[in-house]
């Protein structure tokens, strides 16, 4: 017995456990047996065994984890002194060479073995485990403290805004979180590459070591140990197999059975059933320990991804505010980081995995809140006016959209569109042209030269460049050889567009989700894009005193543009994303492209109506200039002052349209405006009351002069001559046998009748005839001035309002009544009541005048007039006729087919009625979103709701407020308009708790929690933040939340009151149950 104290005293544990074995078959057998003297040798024997394993215990753990402490100070000093790590190739890497492999093998030999023998190598590497997470912690803590020294003394980067810093409550600086938080993106990568380091270098001496011990339980083949290593396998394996038999005796008695079993194990070697129940024994305890050696690895690379997450999420709110580069410099090396580790531990980590998926997706989310909040407020302040191309953005568009080949020829060719530089039509009541505004160019790009190669521009716009010799020329933004007009707001779409392009690729794990945030920021551009210039909005928000024909005609050319990059962006984005998800972005994506088209289409037939709009205008005054043909007096042969203004008034829209529009739009447009002349000309002289030759001479003068505005218009017809139609057949009925009658003296070279009928003279080309008579373009035009002297505006509106009150009556001589007459008198009294501030007769006029185009079939102008009368009611202060004739005019405009002037009238009256009649302006807002919804454009629906909600909480009725904010959200659900549908949920949350009903409140929570979206969210975790504040009675917990950034994105109504909370006292909503072994927060630890 002294000599296993003298081997064990000097750590010779083998000779002792070799002794020891000795004296166990000595103690088991009979020679010994009932001698007095031997009675306490098995318990001295079991305390040995148990210092023998603490000797091999602790030379096991001494020599698997002392290296990497080395290497923590080795990395830490050069990062000192560096300050920057290269993380490219494989210098990061810290391994082992082939010499400390072999000799950290030949080291870890006998201790292993011993602890086989004992059977507490699987207990050792449990706590080896256990010591080595330890010791990855307080390593990466001690790291990030003495790295943040060094970097904290470090000038910051210029770019990184102190504003984006978050700051601890108390306000100070000095804990470990708050100086990660205050780190400037290089520095904070810096350190997590440093962190890297350090982590692999754990990792590499913990992945030896499981190498190691794997070599020396499986690959010992042809080894000196190999027989040692077998004969302690089993060993071991008898042993543990007897521990869980007997696992209610002590050590003692343990060790005793161990070298029973041992000695039964080894002399009964040939019995078959013993040796397979040996073997499966051995077999086990071996998975065992491989088992728990390849745990201890594992369970290090999870503890590393457990200080890496925290890390991480200390910055959380810091990271989301962060440009594209920085963000992906730390999402990066975060990848390598996860793959590098997962690669020693051999699985996958979901923490890690989360957190960065996380912090992705939020990023994503703020820089989506961040585009579209600047898309509104770039298209609130867009003026319309068409601008210079940038190089910037024709580069941005050439890199991402075009072709190889398409590129050269960018390169080759060059573009000669002129800008516009004459007076255009405007859209207001009267019609009068007004001088268009000058070119803007967007401020931040100003700067360029016009000396860089283009693409040619269409033949149209050649054409146009050689009439308009000497005036500036603009650049264009061409796409696949197609040069577009542009605007601001158009440039500053491609460059976010861009933007999200560069996201996709950088980001491929969340192409979906930046595809759904695409897809919301074309819908915005698109819809509010209708909303300030087909429904006149730019008016009100950019102070336009008109919406022009040039507006209309570049609106149309950036949706155009728009339109036609649709599919090429969704190519590229959908590179990223999984088969199995592509169906539904695909259909998504298509449906936004489908509202371009139509949005398109819209602008140009609301071109067409203008010009059908300003000929009615002049046909209502047709009647009063046939009056003055059939005087005697009359002997002027020139066209009227009808025939001149309309072909004025076409041409100058021509002019403007060709300027700006693709010469296909122009055709498509004129060919339509061609019709409408055709018919309504044709119609409005066959009801004329030609009563003398000359006045049938002057008709006839009128009409070929329109003719020759027509056949000029550009237009894809294939008749001969060009543009023919119902005005060449009145013509060709009325005038083919008396033209040469009635056109005597000035006409006398006049060409052939079928050259007459065809249209194609005009009179101003004849010259003089053979008895000397001068043409009617020779005549002394001084002669006739003064001969049309009646003016319309210049009557009196009473004289005017009472004839046509006449002309509605039937009599004794009027057997029928002529509302088009009527229609027009009271249409120019109307306007002269309103100049003369006679609201209250200018407010009848305007109905007998929409009254009127009901009965002429003209539900378009009836709707238009019953808003003016709405307008003069509104003048008088009587709310209840200003909510009839908005609902009149609405009711019209749905007999018309068109659901969005029908509910823009809706919106117009109830915001006229918010201050004077607020129940009934609610009313309105919500007649007018059920039209939208009903004709399936709820997404043109969502400023009519928060209107809605506006006046709700103006009136303090915060649940209807509440419920008008929920069916918003459903309309933003049924348009896929996620982003909305969760403002819409919280804005409702919101006004619940500033009303002080927390259980209404959280009842909202629950139910829009079962919508995933709001759940998955920034604006529904900001939500349960605020309800578990409210419980908790915290009211500066309350502010803080209410002054997030999530908050901040809502509407200015929804920010205003939720600044205001709490509203009520909280402290009774405190819960009353705390929770139990709950350690408060300490920010200085990281482990």
């Amino acid at each position: 017995m002294h000599d296993v104290l003298k081997l064990v005293a000097s750590a010779d544990c083998a000779g002792a456990l070799d002794v020891i074995d000795d004296l166990q078959h000595l103690l088991d057998g009979d020679e010994l047996a009932g001698l007095h003297c031997f009675r306490h040798v098995r318990d001295q024997l079991a305390a040995s065994i148990d210092s023998i394993n603490s000797i091999l215990s602790a030379e096991f753990m001494r020599i698997s984890i002392h290296g990497a402490g080395n290497v923590d100070a080795l990395s830490t000093s050069k990062f000192k002194v560096q300050t920057t790590i290269s993380m490219n190739g494989e210098g990061h890497e810290v391994k082992l060479d082939e010499e400390d492999t072999y000799n950290l093998r030949d080291r870890l030999l006998p201790f292993v073995i011993g602890l086989l023998r004992t059977a507490k190598l699987p207990a050792v590497l449990r706590i080896y485990r256990d010591t080595l997470t330890a010791d990855m912690k307080t390593a990466i803590k001690m790291a990030v403290e003495e790295l943040l020294r060094v970097l904290g003394a470090q000038p910051m980067d210029s770019d990184f805004v102190a504003g984006e810093r978050a700051v601890d409550a108390d306000g100070g600086s000095s804990s470990l979180a708050s100086r990660l938080r205050s780190l400037s993106p290089e520095c904070f990568v810096h350190l997590l590459k440093a962190v890297f380091l350090i982590v692999q270098a754990h990792l590499a001496q913990a992945s030896e070591v499981k190498r190691a011990i794997e070599w020396i339980l499986c690959h010992l083949d042809g080894h000196y140990a190999a027989d040692s290593v077998a004969a302690a396998i089993a060993l071991g394996a008898a042993a543990s197999e007897t521990a869980h038999e007997t696992a209610d005796q002590v050590n003692s008695s343990l060790q005793l059975s161990v070298q029973r079993n041992s000695a039964k194990v080894s002399s009964s070697h040939g019995n078959g059933n013993d040796g397979i129940t040996s073997s499966t024994l051995s077999r086990n305890f071996r998975a065992d320990v491989l088992r728990e050696n390849a745990e201890a690895v594992f369970a290090a690379c999870d503890a590393a991804h457990g200080r890496w997450a925290k890390i991480l999420g200390v910055r959380s709110p810091i990271h989301p505010r962060l440009r594209l580069q920085e963000f992906l410099n730390i999402y990066n090396i975060t990848q390598e980081f996860i793959t590098a580790t997962e690669k020693i531990g051999g699985r996958l980590s979901y923490s890690i995995r989360g957190t960065l998926q996380s912090q992705a997706k939020a990023f994503i989310d703020f820089q989506h809140e961040s585009r579209m909040a600047k898309m509104r407020a770039i298209l609130d302040q867009e003026n319309w006016a068409e601008i210079d191309v940038p190089d910037e953005f024709q580069a941005i568009v050439t890199s991402l959209f075009c072709s190889e080949s398409e590129t050269r020829e960018l390169a080759d060719e060059v573009s000669a569109d002129i800008a516009p530089s004459s007076p255009e039509m405007v859209l207001g009541s009267d019609g009068s042209p007004t001088a268009e505004a000058r070119l803007q160019k967007i401020s931040q790009n100003a700067e360029h030269t016009d000396s860089i190669p283009r693409l040619e521009s269409t033949a149209q716009s050649n054409e146009t460049n050689s009439r308009e010799r000497g005036k500036s020329s603009t650049r264009l933004l061409f796409f696949r050889g197609v040069g577009y007009h542009m605007v601001n707001c158009g440039l500053i779409l491609v460059k976010m567009l861009s933007e999200c392009i560069e996201m996709n690729n950088s980001l491929p794990g969340l192409s979906s989700e930046v595809i759904h945030r695409v897809v919301e920021i074309l819908k915005l551009f698109n819809t509010r894009t209708c909303q300030l210039v087909l429904g006149a909005g730019a008016m009100q928000v950019s102070g336009l005193k008109s919406i022009t024909s040039k507006h209309l005609a570049l609106a149309s050319q950036v949706i155009s543009f728009t339109y036609n990059i649709i599919p090429e962006l969704k190519r590229i984005l959908l590179l990223k994303v999984p088969e199995t998800r592509k169906g539904l972005l695909i259909m998504e994506v298509d449906r936004v492209a489908q509202d371009y088209m139509v949005h398109r289409d819209e602008i140009h037939s609301k071109l067409v109506q203008i010009m059908r709009e300003r000929l009615l205008v002049h046909l209502r005054g047709l009647s009063q200039i046939v009056e003055s043909w059939n005087r005697p007096e009359n002997t002027d042969t020139q066209p009227s002052q009808f025939a001149r203004s309309i072909t004025k008034e076409v041409g100058l829209l021509q002019r403007v349209l060709s300027r700006t529009l693709h010469e296909l739009d122009v055709q498509a447009i004129f060919r339509q405006v061609v019709i409408i002349f055709h018919s309504q000309i044709s119609e409005a002289f066959s009801h004329l009351d030609i009563s003398s030759p000359h006045a049938k001479k002057r008709m006839y003068c009128d009409v070929q002069h329109i003719l020759a505005c027509i056949r000029s218009l550009p237009s894809d017809s294939k008749s001969n001559p060009p543009n023919w139609g119902q005005l060449d057949e009145f013509v060709a009925k009325n005038f083919g046998e008396e033209m040469y009658s009635l056109l005597t003296g000035c006409w006398c070279l006049l060409p052939q009748r079928n050259q007459v009928l065809r249209g194609g003279v005009h009179n101003n080309n004849l010259g003089p005839c053979k008895c000397g008579t001068k043409p009617d373009s020779q005549i002394d035009r001084r002669s006739k001035k003064g001969t049309h002297s009646t003016s319309a505006m210049g009557s009196d509106p009473e004289k005017l309002i009472s004839k046509a009150d006449k002309l509605t009556k039937l009599s004794f001589t009027r057997w029928s009544i002529d509302w088009k007459s009527a229609t027009g008198l009271y249409e120019q009294a109307a306007n002269g009541f309103r100049l003369a501030k006679s609201y209250e007769k200018a407010k009848e006029a305007f109905e007998k005048a929409s009254k009127g185009q009901e009965m002429l079939s003209s539900p378009w102008d009836a709707a238009k007039h019953m808003e003016s009368a709405a307008t003069m009611a509104k003048e008088l202060g009587n709310w209840k006729e200003v909510a009839d004739f908005y609902r009149r005019a609405s009711e019209l405009y749905n007999e018309c087919g068109r659901a969005q002037p029908a509910s823009d009238a809706l919106g117009k009256g109830a915001r006229a009625l918010e201050d004077g009649a607020p129940d009934v302006a609610v009313q309105l807002y919500t007649e007018a979103c059920a039209i939208l919804e009903e004709d399936g454009k709820e997404q043109m629906a969502f400023d009519l709701y928060r209107d809605a909600a506006r006046v709700y909480l103006k009136l303090e009725k915060y649940e209807d407020a509440a419920t008008i904010l929920i069916s918003l959200a459903l309309a933003a659900d049924k348009s896929s308009a996620t982003h909305s549908q969760c403002k819409a949920y919280l804005s409702a949350i919101i006004v619940y708790l500033y009303s002080h009903d927390f259980k209404q409140a959280e009842k909202c929570y629950n139910d829009c929690c079962q919508v995933e979206v709001f759940l998955n969210s920034d604006q529904g975790r900001c939500a349960g933040k605020l309800l578990s504040a409210y419980a908790d009675g915290d009211v500066e917990d309350i502010k803080r939340v209410s002054q997030s950034s999530t908050v901040s994105n809502l509407d200015h109504t929804i920010i205003k009151i939720a600044r205001k909370l709490p509203t009520g006292d909280v402290s009774a909503l405190k819960n009353e149950a705390m929770k139990d072994n709950e350690d408060p927060l300490d920010e200085d630890d990281l482990t």
